[in-house]
């Protein structure tokens, strides 16, 4: 999956970095359909799969391979899917990440809170490195600025999964893992919603356009 983005990014290309069409070009959009098509086919299949594994399992009267696992259902399939839509198209427009969406919902299905965050960690991998490669191509996210911050956000990633892991064996509760991310979802809203009110009252101010840029402008 995440193969597929990324040969799509780059074949479509940008205002920075030219791909094999041109940008906005009618196989630019093509391009993107097809890698719509291929994802949606993959969560399709993966899903099904995972519905057929399940229905299987309960014929056959084995226990789940898991403690605690989420029965794969049709109706938890959709559930799943139309959130993880979703949180993948706010962390692209806003720039937050999936999991701050996709965590609570998992969490509320019934996933034990360790394998929650494994499975967000995945995920955030995934749709953070794609998009990060499409604001590059596209111009739109400085070079150094990128790297920068892609690397502190790993090392603070490896680090943080470190202290967690320790704190969850020494003290055996993993609802530590719930209660620190309910305080980060917390300050985001609250920092996110201040910067944001702030940004917008001084675009005003300076009369700036408060719309959508066309993409196949330059900006």
């Amino acid at each position: 999956m995440w193969l597929v983005l990324v040969c799509s990014i780059l074949f479509r290309g940008g205002h920075a970095a030219p791909g094999i069409v041109d940008v906005c070009s009618s196989m630019y959009w093509v391009i993107a359909a097809a890698t719509a098509a291929q994802l949606v086919i993959l969560s399709m299949s993966s899903s099904a799969n995972a519905i057929r594994m399940e229905a299987e399992r309960v014929h056959a009267g084995r226990p789940p391979q898991v403690e605690d696992a989420i029965p794969w259902t049709l109706r938890t399939a959709v559930y799943v899917s139309v959130w993880s839509l979703f949180a993948g198209m706010l962390a692209a427009l806003c720039g937050i990440g999936g999991g701050m969406i996709m965590g609570p919902k998992l969490l509320d299905l019934g996933c034990l809170p360790q394998v929650q965050s494994a499975t967000t960690a995945t995920t955030l991998f995934v749709m953070s490195t794609s998009t990060t490669i499409a604001f590059l191509v596209q111009g739109t996210a400085p070079m150094d600025y990128s790297l920068f911050l892609g690397l502190a956000t790993a090392m603070g990633a490896v680090v943080g999964k470190a202290v967690i892991g320790w704190v969850v064996k020494r003290t055996r509760r993993p609802s530590v893992i719930m209660f620190i991310l309910g305080g980060i979802i917390a300050t985001s809203v609250v920092v996110m919603s201040v910067t944001g009110f702030i940004d917008v009252v001084d675009d005003i101010i300076q009369g700036r356009d408060l719309g959508f840029r066309d993409p196949c402008v330059v900006a």
